[in-house]
């Protein structure tokens, strides 16, 4: 019997040992939520197919060992293992203990260099992670660590004229707890790594600036309507 962790209303997530390694056991018994409509594809799927797609994209991904699907409606059940990464914690959690690591400018500026890259790489391709928030970014142990994104069932490719709109919602998503953690400096940095350049154009700092304020709405900082688009 494996570790537990909470739960939500389609899916669990244990944690199993075998011969000295650990690996997390993902379950889902239904396809999907309701709202999420019937014509696509199961969350569980779309978890293991874009953990494949990252690592085709060079972005790391905790290791995937096995994945499957089976039945439909009552009946459905489908799961994906992923072995642990020893050693890494996420982001938020980070964040919650208080960690001085953000402070550390090496071990920053490191780190939020691989998060923007990742983030741009992904967007080449017009994907978006649509949950891309600190809770759902490993980084390893050392003052250069390396950066996993995982947890992904809502991601997926946009139309040109959506991907816009998602794009600012994955910047705002990882600006939602810095805007709370991080100096405003190294915001402004991260958003330089991730744009690709050192002096921004006008084009881009308005982009800024509704990230920064897509941001503070979901953050509940500001009630500026327009912002729900997914």
């Amino acid at each position: 019997m494996g570790k537990p962790f909470p739960k939500d209303k389609i899916s669990d997530v244990i944690k199993v040992a075998l011969d000295g390694k650990n690996f997390y056991v993902k379950r889902y018994y239904r396809p999907r939520s309701k709202k999420a409509g019937w014509f696509k594809r199961s969350r569980v799927r779309a978890e293991w197919e874009n953990l494949q797609f990252f690592a085709s994209l060079g972005i790391p991904t905790p290791l995937l060992v096995a994945w499957g699907e089976e039945g439909k409606g009552s009946s459905f059940r489908g799961a994906l293992i992923t072995e642990e990464l020893v050693g890494t914690q996420d982001l938020a959690t980070l964040n919650k203990e208080g960690s001085l690591l953000f402070d550390e400018p090496g071990w920053f500026r490191h780190t939020a260099k691989k998060v923007a890259e990742y983030t741009r790489v992904m967007h080449a391709q017009r994907f978006m992670h649509l949950d891309l928030k600190w809770r759902n970014i490993l980084v390893g142990p050392g003052e250069r660590p390396e950066v996993y994104f995982f947890d992904c069932p809502s991601g997926r490719r946009l139309s040109p004229l959506l991907f816009r709109r998602g794009r600012l919602k994955d910047l705002a998503c990882l600006d939602k707890v810095g805007r709370k953690r991080l100096r405003r400096t190294q915001r402004l940095a991260f958003y330089k790594y991730y744009v690709g350049c050192d002096k921004l154009t006008a084009e881009q700092k308005e982009m800024a600036k509704k990230v920064d304020r897509f941001s503070a709405y979901l953050e509940g900082e500001s009630n500026e309507a327009g912002w729900r688009i997914f």
